[in-house]
Order: C-alpha cells, then sequence, then structure tokens
C-alpha cells in the first residue's frame, strides 16, 4: 500500500506538475480533515514520508501561554509532561495512533477528500501558471462557438490540466470565422478562477496581440534592437505601428517588413 501509495504520487507529480510537496501536504490535510470528520478530535494529525509512504497518525497539541481551546492547546507545563524540550509555540505529540484502526469508513471518507484536494490542487497550480503568462501570447483550439463569445480549449497548454480560454465578440476581427477543432492564437488579457479550472479571457483585436506577433516574427523586435514606438489598430480594418532603432545602421522599418515584406505579410496572415 506504501509503495502504491507513492508510485501514484509520483505519477500526479509528473502527469499535473503539481508540485511534490505540495501534493504530499495536500493529501495530508485531506486526510487530517477525514479522520477529524470522523472522529470529532481537532487534535488529531497526520503527517506522510514522501519517500516511503509511511502515513503516521498522531494527537497533538499546541503549547501556548494562554489556553483559550483546550482542545488543540495546552499550557508550557502541560507540554513539558510530553515533551521537556518543548517550547512556547511548538506543536507536542501526546499519542500515536493506528492508522489502519479507523475503520474501512474512514478510509472511503478520507479517499474522497483527498481526491477533492487533489483538484483543488491541480486547478491552483494551472491558474498560477497562466496567470504569469498575462499579456502573452496563447494557442488553442476552437471548442464552441457561442452567440457572444468562442470557447477555447487549452488543454496542455504548459504541460498542465485543461483551461478555457473565452474569445468574445468584442475582442474578435468581425472579418473572421470561426470552425471547431480550428486552432487560434489570440492574447491573454486576463485569467480568473473557475469551477472546473482557470477561465482565460483572451483577445485577438487588442492592439498588444499585433504587438506580440511582430515580437514573434522579427528577431531584432524580440531582441530590443528594434522597438514599437506606437500602434494604432482597428481590427479587421487597419493598423499602424511606429518603430524605431536602438542600433546604430540598423533600418527599423526594413527589420520590421522584411525581405519583399515577408515579415509583415507573416503577421497580416495570421490577421
Amino acid at each position: 500500500m506504501n509503495r502504491d501509495f507513492v508510485t501514484a504520487l509520483l505519477q500526479l507529480n509528473a502527469e499535473k506538475q503539481v508540485p511534490r510537496e505540495q501534493l504530499v501536504r495536500t493529501v495530508e490535510e485531506a486526510i487530517q480533515s477525514a479522520y477529524r470528520r470522523t472522529e470529532g478530535d481537532e487534535d488529531i494529525h497526520v503527517r506522510i514520508d514522501a519517500d516511503t509512504g509511511r502515513v503516521r497518525v498522531f494527537r497533538a497539541k499546541r503549547a501556548v501561554a494562554e489556553v483559550e481551546d483546550p482542545f488543540t492547546e495546552f499550557t508550557l507545563d502541560e507540554a513539558h509532561a510530553f515533551d521537556p524540550d518543548a517550547k512556547l509555540g511548538d506543536l507536542v505529540e501526546t499519542a500515536e495512533l493506528d492508522p489502519d484502526a479507523f475503520g474501512r469508513t474512514h478510509a472511503q471518507t478520507a479517499k474522497q477528500v483527498v481526491l477533492q484536494r487533489l483538484r483543488e490542487a491541480e486547478r491552483d497550480v494551472a491558474y498560477d501558471q497562466f496567470a504569469s503568462r498575462e499579456g502573452e501570447l496563447i494557442t488553442g483550439t476552437v471548442n464552441r462557438v457561442e452567440p457572444r463569445a468562442i470557447i477555447l480549449d487549452l488543454a496542455g497548454q504548459g504541460g498542465i490540466a485543461r483551461a478555457e480560454g473565452i474569445l468574445a465578440t468584442t475582442e474578435q476581427s468581425p472579418l473572421e470565422h470561426y470552425r471547431i477543432g480550428q486552432p487560434v492564437k489570440a492574447l491573454d488579457l486576463e485569467v480568473r478562477r473557475g469551477i472546473r479550472g482557470p477561465q482565460l479571457f483572451v483577445s485577438r483585436a487588442h492592439k498588444n496581440f499585433l504587438r506580440r506577433l511582430f515580437e514573434l516574427e522579427v528577431p531584432e523586435i524580440h531582441s530590443g534592437s528594434v522597438e514599437i514606438k506606437a500602434i494604432a489598430r482597428e481590427a479587421g480594418s487597419r493598423s499602424k505601428m511606429a518603430v524605431a532603432s536602438r542600433q546604430e545602421g540598423l533600418d527599423p522599418v526594413g527589420a520590421t517588413v522584411g525581405q519583399r515584406g515577408a515579415r509583415v505579410q507573416a503577421v497580416v496572415a495570421e490577421l
């Protein structure tokens, strides 16, 4: 059972990119919550050895100067009866419990709580990863076409769980039409927490969408040799961009346009 636990932990770590320490802490809190729920005792704690998979269940209280909650706290003198070296603020173990003595009902409750907490941890990791990419380009596939928005499936972005991209009609070019399964690039405007995972509000009409496309196509802009000074854009109609060179002898317009207009044409094709 212990070996199976460690194997499952490592597999989740690899598949969902949830840090191993966070997984262990999540499982500890879930099992602890299940035991407290079934036993009704708030002084039950759980610790897991991630290397061996051994689960320790024990009772412990916090050593405090003034006891406010006798179920979870006791005085320093009382703590010294269990640990002579205990100091104020320490969590002092008072008894070790047998994890196998809680029975099948407890185990089932613990399993349900663990699965729920793991899903929450996975969503948190996905949210953090997408939130760190606000203002960047993302790529998804059209999952649904709704009257007021296009819903993009962002599964696999960054190697994490599925997320949903919302491309509102106000953030679309009026000349574009979308079909199910079509790959779509968009600008990550904002990330919000959703019930089933992070929701990304994305845009193909924002002027910074044009900026990111040129950074992608023009190495001189990406490196900073050519600076984009200003952008004016009417999505689906026209766009203007002012560029300046930071490198002596470098033609900023020529670098941006590319040989025979290849770089501009690549951006226009995406727009």
